[in-house]
């Protein structure tokens, strides 16, 4: 499924379940959203990258996606909200 074209989000009961398959398919390129806890919560597919901190290299990418991400659910959420 998660190869297939056409889907814009996938769900998963838990971050860890659903993280599994959609960093072997997507990698760095992938982000998860936590809904339902009462605040927004977003986190980039990649490990902490310890081994290259401090060194000027890191792709700002992955977070950048994450916090495109949480601004268009908080644009959602905020439209849901109007009368």
């Amino acid at each position: 499924m998660l190869g297939q074209q056409g889907f814009d989000a996938f769900v998963a009961s838990t971050n860890d379940q659903g993280h599994i398959p959609v960093k072997l398919l997507a990698g760095r390129n992938s982000a998860a959203m936590s809904i339902g806890a009462g605040l927004m919560f977003s986190s980039v597919g990649h490990g902490s990258a310890f081994d290259i901190a401090g060194k000027g290299i890191a792709d700002p990418g992955p977070v950048l996606r994450c916090i495109q991400l949480l601004a268009g659910a908080k644009r959602i959420q905020g439209n849901e909200r109007s009368p």
